[in-house]
């Protein structure tokens, strides 16, 4: 007669077994079939899984250092890892909620940034990969871009391809027109022109192919700058020869279709537009130094918002802030906070006067950080760097203002890298492309060889990937 377990004996021994406990009879008749125990891990010993949520900046080159925010990535590094395009890099600074690392050597592209510690790994990240590249565009009638390769080791600049026509015709503007935008989501450079707006798609190496269809139709204007939102869906291009802007949407292959009712009236001249950080409100100025403001509609549909501000030659915003610095022909830097409903307010002091030898202001570039700012003038090469508050009350860096080129030369537009290193501003009068490096006070040195020379025209726009 088979032998019997009482019910709560036959409980208690499956649950020994079930928390690694074995019988007699299990330790004494060697292998089965079942899995061999493990030993329960505590509970307090558990790792919660990480969680990236964002990468800052979300582009760059090799060697950018980049944060990715998120939580339970643990205090510290132990045995935790970051690839990029499943690369490891090397990791700056850890911490529970955020990791600084530096992009490592991996081909440009479209790359997965994957955060992995013993708790396993995060979702994965996309960071833009470029290849670093400078953009300038050329003004010789045609119209058409040099572009340079650029070398982060030693600042030099060397020709990637042909000078590229855009297949429009440009306007004969001076001066920094930016009339190139940079979309670094979609991997495309767009191109203001007379009645027209070039699109182009950017390569691993940097190199332009024009999108299918390019140039588009922009309607009755004289195309000076161009914005691109942040989706890379829409572009906004502002009319130097009346008082237009012209609005487009963008489809998935990077062709371009006005919206309804597009190009839309204003009250002067539109040679500069600046979105709003929220992208609800436009901004409008041109060389009758009046700041129009304009209210966007889902659809992309301009209205005015009754009111005007004074303005001045060009409109910037200071990266990660609301507020809008207007450098002026004149010498003069108006510096203004976005408020409601589109509402401007200018810093106390402004329009503030920039010490210079000579010449208008050209263009503003700021630092990664938004804590410093330089300017470029209109002659004799000249540039001043400020250090900014929060604020952005302007004080005027030791040294300040620097000349690099010859008494001739006119510094058009300019950019700082995303790594804070490099300086870069092209010379419309010596078709020229200037590089300086920045020390950790700020102080610009032009690197060897620079200028470099451009492939033809009078440099009048600037858009780089570095």
């Amino acid at each position: 007669m088979p032998m019997t377990i009482p019910r709560r004996a036959a409980l208690a021994a499956i649950l020994l077994i079930g928390c690694g406990e074995t019988t007699g009879a299990q330790r004494d008749s060697g292998p089965t079939d079942s899995p061999p125990a493990v030993d329960a891990q505590p509970l307090d010993a558990a790792i919660p899984a990480p969680q990236a949520s964002a990468l800052a900046p979300s582009h760059g080159i090799v060697t950018t250092r980049v944060t990715v925010t998120g939580t339970h990535f643990g205090a510290s590094q132990g045995t935790g890892t970051v690839t990029v395009g499943g690369t490891v890099a090397t990791v700056t600074a850890w911490a529970d909620t955020s990791i600084t690392f530096a992009v490592p050597t991996v081909t440009p592209a479209d790359v997965a940034v994957v955060v992995t510690t013993g708790g396993g790994a995060a979702a994965t990240l996309t960071f833009h990969l470029f290849a670093p590249v400078a953009y300038v565009e050329n003004n010789d009638g045609g119209d058409s871009i040099s572009v340079l390769a650029f070398d982060p080791a030693t600042g030099a600049t060397t020709t990637l391809q042909p000078a590229v026509a855009t297949g429009a015709v440009e306007g004969g503007y001076g001066g920094c027109s930016h009339v190139l935008a940079f979309h670094p989501g979609t991997r495309r450079l767009f191109v203001a022109g007379k009645a027209t707006v070039s699109v182009f798609d950017i390569g691993p190496t940097g190199a332009l192919t024009a999108v299918t269809g390019s140039p588009f139709a922009a309607g009755t204007i004289q195309g000076e700058q161009v914005v691109v939102n942040a989706a890379g869906t829409r572009v906004f291009v502002g009319d130097s020869g009346g008082e237009k802007v012209a609005v487009l949407d963008v489809a998935a292959s990077g062709a371009l279709t006005p919206v309804a009712g597009s190009p839309f009236a204003g009250q002067f001249p539109a040679d500069n537009v600046l979105l709003s950080p929220d992208e609800a409100f436009l901004f409008v100025n041109g060389y009758q130094d009046r700041i129009e403001t304009f209210a966007i509609a889902a659809d992309g549909a301009l209205s005015q918002v009754v009111g005007t501000q004074a303005g001045g030659a060009a409109l910037v915003r200071r990266p990660g802030t609301d507020q809008i610095f207007v450098p002026n022909i004149g010498g003069t830097l108006g510096v203004w906070t976005i408020g409601a409903a589109g509402a401007l307010t200018a810093a106390a002091g402004s329009p503030f006067t920039i010490e210079r030898p000579s010449g208008g202001l050209n263009d503003v570039a700021f630092t990664p950080g938004s804590d410093r700012a330089y300017l470029t003038t209109t002659d004799a090469g000249y540039v001043t760097g400020y250090a900014l508050d929060a604020a952005g009350i302007p004080t005027k860096l030791a040294g300040s203002p620097w000349t690099f080129t010859n008494s001739s030369a006119s510094l058009t537009c300019s950019a700082v890298s995303l790594d804070g290193r490099f300086l870069v501003s092209s010379d419309e009068t010596n078709k020229t492309f200037a590089v300086f490096t920045l020390d950790a006070a700020g102080t610009p040195t032009a690197v060897a060889s620079s200028p470099f020379a451009l492939l033809s025209g009078s440099p009048s726009a600037l858009a780089i990937t570095f």
